[in-house]
């Protein structure tokens, strides 16, 4: 499988949280071509099985990105928003936008408002024949350049191609269930019930980490600095044990981030049923205010390699 193609065909499919739907349809026309145990939370949450020996395992991506969902509209005919996810209002002025249902926009700012003080408060939609509670995006294109991929969808997007990747080269015999879940943004608030679903007996998640190697950054995760191994993520402790399987599978070099998301499908698969054993892997991610992000293609490949042979390490026990 062209793990970069597969970004790029994903990251053109709008998925604002709670619409993402189109995105889990065309990750589930991929999968079908290497199983056809494929089932759905009742929130929309994609579960891909491919039954096998030994333990259950458990490989999840969240499926949707940061949305601007209109609230109320003004007399000039311009929207308020809201926004489900990190957004930078001071990087947001004057970035085109789309809905879910094909309206196109442009955010923009009050009159008089002070660029490097603005607030969500002060932008607005302005998008002819919008509605309230319409869901929008940036509309972008994605790009590629010196081995990087730039799109406004990146983080589920390239973490649902190094799962498909996976899936099109795991063990025959291995017992992997694949998750991709929905309404992420919001607290990561289906996770647990895939994960009650799929009943793991161990479990990985998959996300973009902030990337720290920019300007007042420490350094500590950078583009091209190979796999990220998150320690703690959205208040919850990866399971030391299947971190260090990680760090032993990693292909090529290791960074590790202590920090991790606020929002973390970690913390709500671990807490599902009696306890599930989850660690936590990713690649570098540079955000750049919501509107547009940026990861190394050859990190997004050395995390699919790692959790291959994680898989390899598994079934051997």
């Amino acid at each position: 499988m062209d793990l970069l193609h597969t970004a790029l065909t994903l990251s053109k499919i709008p998925c604002p949280s709670g619409f993402e739907q189109a995105a889990l349809d065309a990750i589930a026309e991929i999968a079908r071509t290497y199983t056809s145990d494929l089932r759905r939370t009742a929130a929309g949450s994609l579960l891909v099985h491919c039954p096998g020996r030994g333990r259950r395992v458990l490989l999840a991506a969240h499926a949707d990105t940061t949305g601007f969902f209109t609230t109320r509209q003004e007399a000039c005919g311009v929207f308020r928003f809201e926004a489900f996810g990190p957004a930078d209002a001071r990087l947001l002025a004057g970035v085109p936008v789309v809905s879910v249902r094909g309206t196109r926009g442009i955010i923009g700012a009050d009159y008089g408002a002070e660029p490097e003080k603005l607030t969500l408060s002060q932008l607005f939609i302005d998008a002819p024949g919008a509605a309230p509670a319409e869901a929008f995006v940036p509309a972008l294109p994605a790009d590629t350049a010196d081995g990087l991929l730039y799109t406004p969808f990146l983080a589920p997007a390239l973490s649902a191609a190094v799962l498909l990747d996976v899936l099109a080269e795991a063990p025959d015999d291995a017992d992997v269930s694949f998750v991709f879940t929905a309404q992420h943004m919001p607290g990561a608030r289906d996770a647990s019930a895939a994960a009650f679903l799929a009943a793991p007996e161990l479990a990985v998640t998959i996300d973009a980490i902030p990337a720290r190697d920019i300007p007042g950054g420490d350094g500590s995760v950078s583009l091209r600095g190979g796999v990220v191994i998150s320690h703690q993520s959205g208040r919850a402790i990866a399971d030391p044990a299947l971190t260090k399987a990680l760090i032993e599978a990693a292909d090529g070099p290791v960074q590790h981030d202590f920090a991790g998301p606020a929002v973390s499908n970690l913390a709500a698969i671990q807490r599902t049923g009696a306890g599930i054993p989850a660690a936590a892997a990713g690649f570098a991610m540079r955000s750049f205010g919501g509107a547009l992000s940026c990861a190394a293609i050859a990190d997004a490949e050395a995390l699919s390699r790692t959790l291959q042979a994680f898989l390899v390490h598994i079934l051997s026990e």
